[in-house]
């Protein structure tokens, strides 16, 4: 299920969002979605390799 979340942008970034969005049959919603998912997998941190022991 989807969360809502409330953001404030600049009308002008959200008019050409929308247009963006609609060019490629797509949701702003589906976009912003998109982002995130592709930000936060670029930025989750890699697995630190096993310690050796002295």
């Amino acid at each position: 299920m989807a969360t809502k979340l409330t953001l404030s942008v600049d009308p002008q970034v959200v008019a050409a969002a929308k247009e963006y969005a609609a060019m490629r049959g797509r949701s702003v919603s589906e976009l912003v979605e998109a982002y995130l998912a592709a930000i936060t997998a670029a930025a989750a941190p890699a697995a630190a390799p096993p310690q050796l022991a002295a």
